[in-house]
């Protein structure tokens, strides 16, 4: 599991942590309104920050963030 977040450029705010595959924080199908509300205003960033690890610990640390 890939664990990544989006960060808004024009503020420099994270909006959005996630999990996923490795493609997943590249995709913009599936998400909700609020996600799709923020880049209609504003590009963002993606950050990976943690790649290739259990499904268990991607949950534990995007609750934690």
């Amino acid at each position: 599991m890939t664990v990544y977040q989006h960060r808004r450029k024009d503020t420099n705010e994270v909006f959005y942590v996630g999990i996923g595959t490795k493609d997943r924080p590249f995709n913009k199908n599936g998400r909700n309104i609020f996600w799709k509300r923020i880049i209609k205003k504003t590009d963002y960033s993606i950050e990976i920050l943690v790649h290739s690890c259990s499904k268990e610990n991607a949950i534990i640390l995007e609750n934690i963030l």
